[in-house]
């Protein structure tokens, strides 16, 4: 009964994470391109303001392009984000090949809607985002409250990054959604083998989703969503490791000088992004379907049970062809012969 409850729970929860996690998606992005009026109106109502101005301060670093707002007693997790931010920020200019970015502004406050609040203006976020970036302002926003640690703190912000330094990078050329969450989650370093793991069995199993598909938004469902990160983000290294660590620098440079997203990987690459993507899936699911069936859950435990039960025939097997040898060997050779073995006393 436990157990079933436990799993009835667990099974709540994937569901409650999966409307979460989709929820997070519309506002991973350049907030400013969504319009007010399509807002839920609890999240475009003003925000109460809880946190008192004179408990913020602010650490500016000129020299990095980065400015820090954030709460006193914030400060540990400052120190050790501002030691690390501008390697962060220089590795994803490097990556996009942008020269003079603008400054940024990082916000580190209790919850994401506590910006809004301190600035006076309708809360645009949902109460359990823990990020969000700002592109047209140049502003990152994180939560640092309930049990976020100082490292959850620095993967937002390098998640965010990203996202704000695509922006700048790509100017008023569109870039498809794959393209931004895929290089926000290599530059957050945010790849697991778990995820690996996953992306595997979905290759293997013919379940990669077309990234034609996925260029305005993602879906909704948990997995779906949860692969279609994965395969973004495996798909944007790839390219990257296939055609040089500078191509996305070289792509953003023929979008600079007038080509769109597609046209621009052409140029770079020599070939269009849809062949691209089919020498991609083939080389993931030819080196991924031979193994997969190692990595299903369920075959691992039916050929462990499997291996249990020859093991055991096998050991009563043996035992069998044991007691039968002694069975047949001459009952004379082990008679006992009292000359032989005088007792004690004899």
């Amino acid at each position: 009964m436990n157990s079933l409850r436990l799993k009835k729970t667990m099974g709540l929860r994937r569901v409650v994470a999966a409307i979460l996690f989709s929820m997070v998606l519309v506002f991973s992005g350049n907030v400013s391109v969504f319009d007010k009026g399509a807002l839920a109106q609890d999240w475009v109502a003003s925000a109460q303001a809880q946190i008192p101005p004179e408990q913020m301060t602010t650490k500016a670093m000129p020299a990095d392009g980065l400015t820090f707002h954030f709460l006193k007693r914030y400060s540990p997790a400052i120190e050790k984000l501002a030691e690390e931010a501008p390697a962060l920020r220089e590795r994803a200019h490097q990556n996009l090949g942008l020269v003079d970015p603008a400054p940024i502004d990082v916000w580190i406050l209790p919850k994401v809607s506590d910006y809004y609040a301190l600035r006076g203006e309708p809360n645009r976020a949902p109460e359990w985002a823990v990020g969000l970036s700002l592109s047209g302002r140049s502003t990152i926003i994180v939560a640092h409250g309930g049990q976020r640690t100082p490292d959850d703190v620095m993967f937002t912000y390098a998640h965010e990054l990203a996202h704000v330094a695509v922006d700048h990078a790509r100017g008023d050329v569109p870039v498809p959604r794959w393209f931004h969450e895929g290089f926000a989650v290599m530059m957050a370093q945010e790849w697991t083998p778990e995820r690996s793991e996953k992306l595997s069995q979905a290759a293997a199993r013919g379940q990669l989703q077309p990234f034609s598909k996925l260029t305005r938004t993602f879906p909704s469902h948990q997995m779906s969503v949860s692969l279609a990160y994965d395969q973004s983000f495996h798909f944007v290294r790839w390219m990257q490791d296939k055609y040089g660590a500078d191509f996305w620098a070289r792509v953003m440079r023929q979008m600079e000088g007038g080509a769109d997203f597609d046209g621009a990987i052409r140029a770079e690459a020599g070939i269009t992004l849809p062949e691209i993507e089919s020498q991609w899936h083939e080389q993931l699911s030819s080196s991924t379907n031979r193994w997969s069936i190692l990595a299903d859950e369920t075959i691992i435990f039916f050929g462990v049970s499997l291996l249990f039960i020859l093991a055991y025939i096998r050991a009563r097997s043996r035992r069998r062809r044991q007691l039968a040898s002694m069975e047949d060997d001459n009952s004379d050779e082990w008679r006992y012969d009292p000359a032989r073995y005088p007792l004690p006393g004899d």
